[in-house]
This record gives C-alpha cells, sequence and structure tokens, in this order.
C-alpha cells in the first residue's frame, strides 16, 4: 500500500512539472505585429476619388522603394515622375511634374467677340461692366465657376478667359519625407491658374494665402493614435471640400520591438521531506 501510494505521489510530481513546464514554453513570446512605415506620391477623394498612387510600405524594417512614370489617364491629375521609399521609421517622397485639372481648360467655349474687344480697350471698372454673357463652368469637378474669381485685377481675368494655363494647379516638383517624429517639405514653382504662389514658409501646417478657388496646406503634419508620424507636402481643397488631394504622404514608424521569452527554469523534483521515526533500545 505504501509503495502505490509513493507511485502516485511521484507521477503528481512528474504530472506538475510538466504543465509547469508547458505553461513557461508557452508564454515565450513571438514577434508583435510590426507598425507600418509607409509613403504614397498622390491621392484625392470626392467627386473624383484616386486611390493612393503609387504606395509602397515597410512594417519589418527594411527599406522598400517604388518607382512610377505618369499616372493611369484620369481627367483630375497628371505626374511626370513619383519615388516613393518606406524602412524602418523612415519614409520619403519625390514627385516632378504635376498637374491639377491639366488639359481641363481646352474644353471652354472660344471666348465671345465682344469680350475679346472689351479686353483689348480695358479701362478701370468693375468686372460686371465686361461682356462675359454665360461663363462656363472649369471642367473639373468641385471648381466653382470663373465669375466666382476676385473682380478686383480685370486684367488678370481677361488674361484667363482668353489666354487658359494649362492647369488649374501645377508644381515643377514636391519632395517630402519624415525620420521619426520630424519631417519637412520642399515645394519648387507652385502655380494656381498659371500664375505663381508663393511659398513664404513651408513650416509645419502653413496655410497659403486665401484663393477664391483653390485652398493649399503646405507641410501638413500628424502624430497619429498608433504613435506613427505623418507628413504631407500639399493638402489641396477644390470647390469648399467638395474635392480633396493630396500630394505626396510619409508616415513613419518603428517596427515593433520582439519580445524575448524569460529563460525557462529546469523544473526539479520537490525536496524529500524527512520523516522522523522511533526504535526501540535494546542492551
Amino acid at each position: 500500500m505504501r509503495r502505490d501510494l509513493k507511485a502516485l505521489a511521484g507521477t503528481a510530481v512528474v504530472v506538475t512539472a510538466t504543465a509547469s513546464f508547458a505553461v513557461l514554453a508557452g508564454s515565450s513570446a513571438v514577434d508583435a505585429r510590426s507598425t507600418t512605415s509607409s509613403a504614397y506620391g498622390v491621392s484625392a477623394a470626392g467627386g473624383l476619388p484616386l486611390d493612393k498612387t503609387p504606395y509602397v510600405e515597410s512594417s519589418d524594417g527594411s527599406t522598400h522603394t517604388t518607382s512610377q512614370v505618369e499616372l493611369p489617364d484620369n481627367p483630375l491629375l497628371s505626374l511626370r515622375a513619383a519615388t516613393i521609399s518606406a524602412g524602418n521609421d523612415s519614409a520619403s517622397v519625390q514627385l516632378l511634374d504635376v498637374g491639377i485639372g491639366q488639359g481641363g481648360f481646352d474644353q471652354l467655349p472660344e471666348p465671345p467677340d465682344e469680350l475679346k474687344d472689351a479686353c483689348a480697350g480695358l479701362r478701370d471698372a468693375g468686372s460686371d461692366d465686361l461682356p462675359l454673357g454665360e461663363v462656363p463652368e472649369i471642367p473639373v469637378p468641385g471648381f466653382p465657376s470663373l465669375d466666382d474669381l476676385p473682380a478686383s485685377d480685370l486684367q488678370e481675368l481677361c488674361n484667363l478667359l482668353l489666354t487658359p494655363p494649362d492647369s488649374v494647379l501645377g508644381v515643377d516638383a514636391v519632395h517630402v519625407w519624415c525620420q521619426g517624429d520630424t519631417g519637412a517639405v520642399d515645394v519648387a514653382n507652385l502655380k494656381v491658374l498659371g500664375q505663381a504662389v508663393d511659398v513664404p514658409s513651408t513650416a509645419p501646417n502653413t496655410s497659403l494665402p486665401a484663393n477664391p478657388l483653390v485652398g493649399i496646406t503646405v507641410n501638413k503634419q500628424t502624430k497619429n493614435a498608433d504613435g506613427s508620424f505623418t507628413v504631407e507636402g500639399l493638402v489641396i481643397d477644390l470647390g469648399d471640400g467638395s474635392q480633396t488631394i493630396t500630394l505626396g504622404s510619409a508616415t513613419c514608424a518603428k517596427p515593433a520591438a520582439k519580445h524575448h521569452a524569460s529563460p525557462t527554469p529546469t523544473p526539479t523534483a520537490p525536496s524529500p521531506t524527512p520523516v522522523v521515526t522511533t526504535h526501540p533500545v535494546t542492551g
């Protein structure tokens, strides 16, 4: 009977030690899901949506790069070239020759002769005195009519109507980058309706002076809920929010750290408990 009890006790010790070992082994951690660094060239939301194009991401810390020459044919955006990169807590975007509404003005009707004559003999008068006739809509979704332009400069208004620009907005180059929780933007030769627009500062979240057709934010920076950091080069608001366009976006995030399990202790049998007995004394 005593031998059976000893065998059962030994089995219990082995089972307990094995279960403890299994729990410890099961707690050895694997790599936690990574936070992703990413970058893209252009995107649009509103009447004419456009997915993030081109797009690249990195969730393992290695650097991933892609490039694209021109965009798929669409009536909203044109692009000559883009180079995109994302890695460990870093990302960058380089865009060249971006146009919004490029070629849209080609669809406008021929200005009436009365308007041509009035512009040729321009005098100091309000725009209401110009024989505009029925002013056409700019054939780009989200844009208001040309008659919403400011009337303070008739020469610019005549130039716009008689010699339309190639695009509603154009920019020669946009460079966006981030490293950790810092980033910056460079913009070269920005034009709205063919007119050069001064970018006095590329400090974070800079809004350019109000324009009746377009709102522009330069270097929009956002700290995201997951700990990542995003820099957007140019965020363009057309038609009071009916169409928004982003030119260049870089998001920086470190891959999640690997969790290493604590060394698993070697299971040991419990120390034997001394048993005190008495023996008869003989002599």
